[in-house]
């Protein structure tokens, strides 16, 4: 490589030395100058190439911490120069920007410090949400995080945080593009996900996401108010004498030894607290006295004094998601009938689950009602989405020994029901379960009618009921149990290959022949395999 000689006077002698990394040194008159001290010593304020989702321009900045005067700075990228001063400006950065760039750096004594970087890019996370409410008292609400555009070979420190000092309340750095923190209570958050990038240089944490705030539960709607101004109107719904509190929208409400409160009008949550002994709810106490039928999304009983609820409490309440009532052991008809929106329920006290009392509860799954012994006419009619029940991956009852009539009727997306104890069930009970595959009951010994009609009988797989017979005096009465398995393809067609699993009873009752309920599935459909047990 040549000597190069930057300002030269005409009376300095100039003495010169080429130094590795130290391109070019020169000197003064009889004073020679030593560039391995004088040469440029350049910092860089940032190793990391940002691309915010907005897609702002990205500056990243060089100096000198030589106290020399920096007279030509020089940037390379790919052999070309981009730059004669000290930044560089990305207005649109992407992934090609990512490289080696050279940065030449050259002092008022000529001495010259090439300084090769290598930058790094990364992306700022576009973050997706998912929220899972909490029931209260338990904290068990989750906020799952999901990185959109993940890169490879980066890693993201998750955070929840404070919404007021957004101090850390939980963290995790993982290489995963997804994290769930779960063992949130009810409150607002705020969370930040942040990429952790190695470079040759270290391991740096930034172009993470400005703090967002989270509620749980999500709110939706608007603030409710009460119908009434005049709460004395509230003596229908609990039979006790309430004051008058003119407060819209409310916040308080108290008497001398109860209260009734919304706890945080953000999330639409009606807490009900009661100290003067335990308390039945009267009937159509939220469907007809209070308002609230288009906002109101979670009843919690926060001191458990509940312990009935009356007649239609709840019903038609739209947008009503979520009811914990843990001590509540009664209840009336039709409670929650048409609460649409409803999916979350916990009544863990609870040992019957009334007439009607999730009819029509179309978004409706998994209940956790783990004590129940009856499930009363129409219990779950037309709960279209209801899957599995009490914790379990199916439909699991696992004290209910009888079932009245048409508890799961029109339950389409009902697939397996385990009834390990139960003894009996009126009629319809699984009338136009069209998914059903499974219904498994050993201990059923007495059944009413239509009780398989209208189902798909390609769907079956198998009844199992070894000790159901019918009674002597009836061998020759046909229920209709097992009529238009497959409907509407032919009026008694169960062309499919099920298992039937009953008494062996059954196929000597009718004169040395099958009951009569049997007739169709043997006349229309030699598939079906029935063991007589």
């Amino acid at each position: 490589m040549g000597i190069s000689k930057r300002n030269p006077k005409s009376n300095f002698n100039w003495q010169s030395r080429y130094l590795k990394k130290k391109a070019i040194c020169c000197g003064q008159l009889n004073e020679p100058v030593d560039c391995n001290a004088l040469a440029p010593i350049v910092q860089i304020s940032s190793y990391v190439i940002c691309r915010t989702l907005t897609v702002d321009p990205v500056t990243i900045t060089v100096t000198n911490v030589q106290p020399s005067q920096i007279t030509t700075w020089e940037w390379y990228f790919n052999s070309t120069l981009i730059s004669s001063t000290n930044s560089y400006t990305w207005t649109t950065p992407t992934i090609a920007d990512q490289g080696t760039y050279t940065i030449i750096a050259t002092n008022e004594y000529g001495c010259v410090t090439n300084y090769d970087v290598y930058l790094t890019f990364v992306e700022q996370p576009d973050v997706i949400v998912n929220l899972t409410d909490p029931r209260p008292p338990a904290c068990d609400g989750e906020i799952l995080l999901t990185v959109n555009n993940p890169l490879v070979g980066i890693s993201y420190k998750y955070d929840i945080l404070n919404p007021t000092s957004l101090a850390v309340v939980a963290t995790a750095t993982t290489a995963l593009s997804t994290y769930n923190f779960t063992g949130l209570c009810l409150g607002q958050y705020a969370y930040r996900v942040t990429p952790v990038v190695t470079t040759p240089y270290g391991v740096f944490t930034t172009c993470g996401t400005t703090p967002v705030l989270v509620n749980l539960p999500t709110p939706t709607g608007s603030a409710f108010t009460l119908e009434y101004a005049d709460f004395s109107n509230l003596n229908n719904a609990f039979g006790i004498p309430f004051g008058y509190y003119n407060v819209t929208p409310w916040n308080l409400l108290m008497g001398s030894d109860y209260q009734i409160c919304v706890v945080d009008p953000v999330s639409y949550t009606i807490k009900f607290y009661y100290t003067a002994g335990s308390l039945v709810m009267n009937s159509t106490a939220f469907a007809a006295n209070i308002n609230v039928r288009s906002d109101l999304r979670t009843v919690v009983d926060a001191t458990g004094n509940f312990i009935g609820l009356g007649d239609q409490a709840f019903q038609l309440a739209g947008s009503l998601v979520s009811v914990y009532f843990p001590d509540v052991t009664s209840v009336g008809v039709y409670v929650f009938d048409q609460c649409v929106s409803l999916t979350t329920v916990d009544m863990v006290s609870l040992l019957s689950v009334g007439i009607g009392m999730f009819s029509n509860c179309i978004n409706l799954d998994n209940p956790e009602i783990p004590n129940a012994t009856v499930l009363f006419t129409g219990a779950f009619a037309n709960c279209t989405s209801l899957v599995t029940a009490n914790g379990a991956p199916n439909q699991y009852w696992p004290f209910v020994t009888n079932m009245q009539g048409g508890v799961f009727f029109n339950c389409t997306s009902l697939t397996d029901v385990d009834l390990p104890v139960c003894v009996s069930m009126g009629d319809n009970n699984f009338d136009s379960c069209v998914n059903l595959s499974i219904m498994d009951a050993p201990n059923m010994a007495s059944i009413g009618a239509r009780n398989f009609t209208r189902m798909n009988g390609l769907n079956l797989s198998l009844i199992n009921m070894p000790l159901w017979k019918r009674p002597l005096g009836f061998c020759s009465v046909d229920d209709y149990n097992f009529l238009n398995l497959n409907a509407p393809v032919t009026p008694y067609d169960a062309a499919s290959n099920f298992t039937l699993n009953i008494a062996a009873l059954n196929a000597t009752c009718n004169g040395g022949g099958p009951i009569a309920d049997l007739q169709w599935i043997i006349g229309y459909n030699p598939l079906v395999t029935i063991n007589y047990i």
